[in-house]
């Protein structure tokens, strides 16, 4: 199952932290976390302080700078293992 930010999503402004974790610690299903994410440390943020098993993201991988340019990028993997693990 998911969550979907609707009033949050492509605004890069960081999830519903205490929301997400309020909601993902009361139920034992997993749960992936959509709408916000504005950098990496967005999705660590989320990772390490909710009960959520995946974050989903999308502006975050399409739109660059401040000129909302479009560039589909993704982080290394080793960036993602180092900053969460």
């Amino acid at each position: 199952r998911y969550i979907n930010f609707i009033n949050r999503d492509g605004t890069r402004g960081g999830y519903d932290i205490n929301f997400i974790s309020n909601i993902s610690s009361k139920y034992s299903i997993p749960l992936i976390a959509l709408g916000g994410a504005g950098s990496l440390n967005d999705i660590v943020n989320l990772l390490k302080n909710t009960e959520v098993r995946a974050a989903a993201a999308s502006s975050l991988f399409v739109f660059h700078n401040n000129n909302d340019s479009v560039l589909i990028n993704y982080p290394d993997r080793s960036i993602i293992k180092e900053k969460i693990l």
